[in-house]
């Protein structure tokens, strides 16, 4: 069903909400997963489909708050 489904989409975008230690360290697992995809796109010559995620001009924190913005803000408003 639809709720179910948001719910688990909720529980996939809600690492801004756990402990500020974890949200950190899984930022980073998650941009270096990012960077790796554009580092590949690169070094093919592919269209960079993430240009926010080059590892050389990226900022960490700001995607992150983007990322929020832009996604988990508005999802978990809905549920409210």
């Amino acid at each position: 069903t639809l709720i179910k489904r948001m719910m688990i989409k909720c529980a996939d975008v809600a690492n801004p909400c756990r402990p500020l230690e974890l949200c950190i360290e899984w930022a980073g697992r998650i941009s270096e997963e990012y960077f790796a995809q554009t580092d590949e796109e690169k070094r093919q010559g592919l269209p960079v489909v993430m240009p926010v995620f080059d590892r050389n001009t990226c900022s960490i924190p700001k995607s992150q708050i983007s990322f929020i913005d832009y996604f988990v803000t508005d999802m978990f408003d809905a549920w409210d």
